[in-house]
C-alpha cells in the first residue's frame, strides 16, 4: 500500500518522551512536566479553516480533507472522518461552517495519554465519491479492524504501544487514500502530528495551530470541553 510522506510533522513533547523511554530522563529534563488539570474530563479536535491557495489542475476540482486520530484509551480509538468539497477554486476557504467541525472526542471522562493523528487534503478530478461507503469498507477491512482491537487492548503507554498507535493512524490514512483510489499525486498538504498529555497537556495550551506549504493551509486546535 503507498504511503504518502507528510509535508510537515507537528510533535512537541516526542524528544521528552523519547527521553523518559529510552530512561535518561533526570529530574531536571522532567520539568516542563506539565498535564491538564486533573478537573479536565473531555476534549476535542476542531479543524477550523482549510484554505486552498493553489490546486495542482486547473479550472475546478473535487478537494477532499481526511482526518485520521487515535488514542489510547478511547472506546472507538481510531476516529475517521472524509469531506469533499465540489468544484473547488484557487485562493478559496472551505465551507468548515462557522466554528469549524469536530474530527475527534474522547471517551467521555476518560483523558488519554497520547493522541496521533493525519490531516490530508488531496485533490481529485474524478467526481465525487459516495463518503459513507468508503467509510465502511475502510472500518470493514481487516487489518483496520486488527489495529483497532490491538489499541484497546493498550494498559500502559510506552515506545511500543506509540508505535502501534502511529502504524495504525498511517495504515488508515493510506487505507481511505488508496479506496478513494488517491495517490501522493494528489496530495495537496498532509500534516502528521502527536500530543501528549503529560509533557504538552495534549496540545490545548498549542492554541490554534496553522500548518502549510504551497497548495493549502489548514488550522486545528485541540479544545478542552
Amino acid at each position: 500500500m503507498e504511503a504518502f510522506t507528510p509535508d510537515v510533522i507537528v510533535s512537541p513533547s516526542k524528544q521528552m518522551r523519547d527521553m523518559v523511554f529510552s530512561e535518561e530522563a533526570t529530574a531536571e529534563s522532567l520539568v516542563k512536566v506539565t498535564g491538564l488539570p486533573p478537573a479536565t474530563t473531555d476534549i476535542r479536535f476542531q479543524l477550523t479553516d482549510v484554505y486552498i491557495k493553489k490546486k495542482r489542475e486547473i479550472g475546478k476540482a473535487e478537494v477532499y480533507v481526511l482526518t485520521v486520530i487515535a488514542d489510547d484509551s478511547s472506546t472507538e480509538p481510531l476516529q475517521l472522518e472524509t469531506r469533499v468539497f465540489e468544484h473547488v477554486k484557487n485562493k478559496t476557504h472551505l465551507s468548515l461552517g462557522p466554528k469549524g467541525v469536530t474530527c475527534y472526542r474522547n471517551t467521555p471522562g476518560k483523558i488519554p495519554h497520547f493522541l496521533d493523528y493525519r490531516i490530508m487534503v488531496m485533490e481529485f478530478d474524478g467526481g465525487a465519491r459516495d463518503m459513507g461507503a468508503v467509510l465502511a469498507e475502510v472500518q470493514g477491512n481487516q487489518q483496520f479492524q486488527s489495529f483497532k482491537n490491538s489499541i484497546s487492548g493498550i494498559t500502559t503507554l510506552g515506545a511500543p504501544q506509540i508505535a502501534l498507535i502511529t502504524a495504525a493512524t498511517d495504515f488508515a490514512l493510506a487505507l481511505t487514500a488508496k479506496i478513494l483510489k488517491g495517490n501522493k499525486d494528489d496530495q495537496l498538504f498532509l500534516v502528521q502530528g502527536s500530543f501528549d498529555n503529560t509533557f504538552d497537556s495534549l496540545g490545548v495550551t498549542e492554541g490554534l495551530i496553522t500548518q502549510g506549504n504551497k497548495f493549502a493551509d489548514i488550522t486545528y486546535q485541540v479544545q478542552a470541553v
